[in-house]
């Protein structure tokens, strides 16, 4: 979520301009000494949106290798699934809106 979160409001952003960014990974990510999180490239993958593109992400750090969204990955919580099943199909309508249940997953987990 630390990480994502960032990612997302600069995705979000880009959509305000008019940009989807269809091509984000993770390697277009970089961490900062100062602690943010720079987004380097946006460009890419035109066969899926922004959503799409950050479910991918989210499956991979979590995976630890690239590995497609729309899989059920072992061990993963029903609502963590349902959001990387939703997104991968293009069912969340936007990076803020992938932030926000992800904010809320991270905050079920902590209050368990």
């Amino acid at each position: 979520r630390r990480l994502l979160a960032p990612v997302c409001e600069a995705l979000e952003a880009a959509r305000g301009h008019d940009v989807t960014a269809s091509g984000f990974t993770l390697s277009s990510a970089m961490l900062c000494d100062e602690g943010y999180v720079k987004v380097t490239d946006l460009s890419g993958n035109p066969s899926r949106g922004d959503v799409q593109a950050l479910a991918a992400c989210l499956a991979e750090m979590l995976t630890g290798r690239p590995h497609r969204p729309d899989i059920p990955i072992a061990g993963a919580s029903a609502e963590l699934s349902a959001l990387l099943t939703e997104a991968a199909a293009g069912k969340v309508p936007g990076p803020a809106a992938f932030a926000a249940r992800l904010e809320r997953l991270s905050e079920a987990v902590l209050t368990g």
